[in-house]
C-alpha cells in the first residue's frame, strides 16, 4: 500500500478512500474518502483492499479546494452540535 493508492473496506457497507498519509508507528493510514461520512478517515489497513486505482499528487491537489471547502463545511457542522456554539448555552 501506498500514497495515492484507491482502497476500501472489506464488508458489505464499504469505505472507499485514497491513502494520503501512512503512519508506520501507529500502523494506520489516513484515507481522504470517497464515500459515506468524514472528509477524512483514520483506518487499519488491515481491514482494507487495493481497488487497483491509484492517483498522483497532481491528480489529488487538482481538488484541493473542494477538499477544503467540504473540510469546513465538516467543522462548522461539527461545532455547532456543541452547546457553547449553537446559541442554546447561558451563562
Amino acid at each position: 500500500m501506498r500514497i495515492g493508492d484507491e482502497i476500501k473496506e472489506k464488508g458489505v457497507f464499504p469505505v472507499y478512500g485514497v491513502v494520503v498519509q501512512i503512519d508506520d508507528t501507529r500502523q494506520e493510514v489516513v484515507l481522504l474518502c470517497s464515500s459515506r461520512g468524514r472528509l477524512f478517515r483514520t483506518v487499519k489497513p488491515g481491514d482494507f483492499v487495493k481497488t487497483g486505482l491509484h492517483l498522483t499528487v497532481e491528480e489529488l491537489n487538482k481538488n484541493r479546494s473542494e477538499y477544503s471547502k467540504k473540510l469546513y463545511k465538516e467543522a462548522d457542522e461539527l461545532l455547532n452540535r456543541y452547546t457553547a456554539f449553537n446559541g442554546n448555552y447561558n451563562n
